[in-house]
């Protein structure tokens, strides 16, 4: 059988909780999930992140610079 999660659950995370554990405004969070460099999951009518995939996402557009 399928595990069942709620959407209340501390393994998700809200739209408002997600910008703030990114350190960016709510704009710029909307941005990138629009951009698709943000996954998402959908519970009913109700988009939830993780924090694990926010994460990844951050390592994902990090740029490394050398400096000569």
């Amino acid at each position: 059988m399928g595990k069942h999660i709620k959407h209340n659950s501390p393994e998700f995370i809200m739209a408002n909780e997600a910008a703030a554990f990114l350190a960016v405004s709510r704009r710029t969070f909307e941005r990138w999930k629009e951009a698709g460099y943000i996954p998402h999951i959908r519970m009913g009518r109700v988009l939830r992140y993780r924090k694990a995939d926010l994460i990844k996402a951050m390592e994902s557009m990090t740029v490394n610079k050398v400096v000569e």
